[in-house]
């Protein structure tokens, strides 16, 4: 929960999308680049990373190697929908943000379209 605690300068574990923190039960180990794509990553490859590692095993992997770059903590509803086909590797909350930040500089924005 490393990753989680810098993000949020604090001792609670959260989504570093959502900010859900309710219960720890709910955070996930996110790969950002996709999974199957770290595989690649030379940093990762030189640390012995594998894509077949899950759930307690790749924690300790992680914790082993010092919280590589590459991780985050996402809530379970986060996570998934991050890998939904067609999300392009991108949760909704991500999405809408960009959509509403996008508007926002539409609206104060100076320049006529």
């Amino acid at each position: 929960m490393h990753y989680s605690k810098y993000i949020s300068n604090s001792n609670i574990p959260c989504c570093n999308c959502c900010g859900e923190n309710s219960h720890v039960d709910f955070l996930d180990i996110d790969h950002i680049a996709g999974k199957n794509q770290m595989d690649s990553e030379h940093e990762l490859i030189q640390l012995d990373y594998s894509s077949k590692l899950r759930g307690k095993g790749l924690l300790h992997w992680i914790i082993d190697n010092n919280y590589p770059d590459g991780f985050q903590i996402l809530c379970h509803n986060c996570n998934v929908a991050k890998g939904l086909i067609g999300n392009n590797n991108t949760c909704t909350h991500e999405t809408i943000r960009l959509e509403q930040t996008f508007d926002d500089m539409t609206a104060h924005s100076s320049f006529e379209l």
